[in-house]
């Protein structure tokens, strides 16, 4: 018996040991953070941090494509290393060396772009208009993807279960949409990898995708985080309540299984507020901050849908400039390419000129051009009246794609419709002139038909359908119900019969001379 012991207790210390030691290797081992994995696309021509945790004081040495970099861990554990640019290529093995080794293999060099937003950036290649077109050619393994699962915090954190994967079929089902034909035009113009991270959430605000600090800094963001706050601490006190209200169930039960009586409705637990898509700085937290500061080109931007149906469009834009500016501030990577896809036609066509919060929003979206390095994705044509979520995000990526290629790359392409540029009285004609910018060789219309989409109005700010037409780079507008035209509007509606284009075909954006209050100034 005195054997066995002594026996079991030599095994004990040895496993002891062993699980000692490996627990001392594990944590001696360094870690990288979860955005680097196998096949992941490192972005070119910027200086590339890599981070992660080890031992505190341990040395850190980064090595890929014959550049190497070093780094010690902090009294924390954390370090970051931070490479030089490097030029477009692969595949490479990216090795971190500290008390041990961690190797990534089929690294490539190209262009990394972040692709964010609600549902109809999310909205999936295998549901898309053109999927039976593109999906089965969509094997390339120079264009990577990587997706951030749903998950909401209160706090950043600095985990991410995802991986990168290159492009195949398989891949590309459920990934999004617009953010595929995007990364596809890009390989087909630039001829380099492309690596896309998408971290988009149907139903999800533009408040879940800011940062509580940068929320916190803004009065005018104040209400937004109240409601969260108010709704948190009823939820904290009906979840208190829930202990006296199921005891009483219970009682209550027993009475009428003992033919006491009525059996009582079992009671609710109030909804928790941490669950929902509105959560402020919810999504930033989980989604975002865990891939900051992986080097990025630029970042994609789908959605305004929750905010615009909750009458928020004028709020809005004061939130898109804080999102932009909070999440250039993060990366520290300065001004960055910050590409915002307009809201596309929904709903019925207005049979009158009206006041409308879809087209609030849009140009609230369109207030974002006021930032440097910001583009804007016109989608008017490609919506669907009857679908919020329009299936055609090919147009969608390739127009993302076109915005891309100037502000990004500088080249010399045309990626916009015909904007507003002014407004010229012409009054002897009891008319308005109004032109453009962006109108390539000349302004023209779908199919050649006669301009549609005008309304105008005069001093009593009564909008009327107008006739239009185009001359030269411009479009006079006119009414013979408004004499002195004081104010002129294009496609303000949810979905409006407008089709002024380029000669390029891209439609003109919608706009209005005038800054009288809309239906959404009171919410913002």
């Amino acid at each position: 018996m005195l054997l066995v012991g002594l026996l079991y207790l030599i095994a004990t210390v040895a496993v002891f040991a062993l699980t000692s030691l490996a627990t001392r290797r594990a944590w001696a081992r360094p870690t990288v953070a979860d955005v680097f994995t196998d096949h992941m696309v490192l972005q070119r021509d910027v200086d590339l941090p890599v981070w992660g945790t080890g031992d505190p004081g341990e040395s850190i040495t980064v090595e890929v494509a014959g550049a190497t970099a070093d780094a010690r861990a902090d009294a924390d554990g954390a370090w970051r290393a931070t490479l030089p640019p490097l030029s477009a290529g692969g595949p490479h093995e990216m090795v971190v060396r500290g008390a041990e080794s961690v190797a990534f293999a089929d690294v490539m060099v190209g262009e990394v772009w972040i692709a964010s937003g609600q549902s109809n950036m999310e909205w999936p290649m295998s549901a898309s208009l053109h999927v039976a077109e593109y999906l089965p050619a969509a094997t390339d393994a120079d264009l990577r993807l990587f997706t951030c699962p749903h998950v909401m915090f209160d706090e950043p954190v600095d985990r991410v279960d995802g991986s990168w994967t290159p492009c195949t079929p398989q891949a590309a089902h459920g990934f999004s949409a617009a953010a595929y034909h995007f990364g596809r035009h890009l390989r087909q113009e630039l001829g380099v990898p492309v690596g896309l991270i998408n971290a988009s959430w149907g139903g999800s605000w533009i408040e879940a995708w800011i940062s509580r600090p940068t929320l916190e800094s803004d009065d005018a963001f104040a209400e937004g985080l109240a409601r969260y706050e108010n709704a948190l601490r009823a939820y904290e006190a009906g979840m208190a309540d829930m202990a006296w209200r199921t005891h009483e169930y219970r009682v209550g039960m027993r009475s009428a299984m003992q033919g006491g009586g009525e059996f009582p409705a079992e009671p609710t637990p109030p909804g928790d507020p941490r669950e929902q898509a509105n959560r402020p700085a919810g999504m930033y937290n989980g989604m975002v901050a865990p891939v900051i500061p992986y080097a990025i080109r630029g970042a994609l931007w789908y959605q305004g849908e929750s905010n615009a149906i909750s009458s928020l469009s004028y709020a809005y834009r004061g939130l898109l400039h804080a999102l932009i500016q909070d999440w250039r501030e993060a990366w520290d990577m300065g001004p960055f390419p910050f590409l915002v896809v307009q809201l596309p036609d929904w709903l019925m066509p207005p049979e009158e000129p009206e006041d409308d919060m879809w087209a609030e929003i849009r140009e609230s979206q369109a207030a974002a051009l006021e930032l440097e390095n910001t583009g804007l994705t016109v989608t008017l044509d490609i919506g669907d009246a009857d679908d919020i979520h329009p299936p055609n995000k090919r147009d969608v990526g390739a127009r993302l794609a076109l915005n891309a290629l100037r502000i990004a790359y500088g080249q010399d392409v045309l990626d916009s419709g015909p904007t507003y540029a002014g407004m010229q009285d012409e009054a002897e004609e009891a008319a308005v002139r109004i032109s453009f910018d962006n109108v390539g060789a000349g302004l023209t219309t779908v199919g050649g038909k006669a301009l549609a989409g005008f309304a105008i109005a005069g001093s009593d700010r009564k909008f009327r359908w107008a006739q239009a037409e185009i001359d030269g780079d411009t479009v006079v507008v006119r009414s013979d119900l408004v004499r002195h035209p004081a104010a002129v509007r294009y496609a303000w509606a949810s979905n409006p019969l407008c089709n002024l284009t380029n000669d390029s075909g891209l439609p003109a954006a919608p706009f209005r001379t005038d800054d009288w209050p809309g239906i959404t100034d009171d919410n913002q």
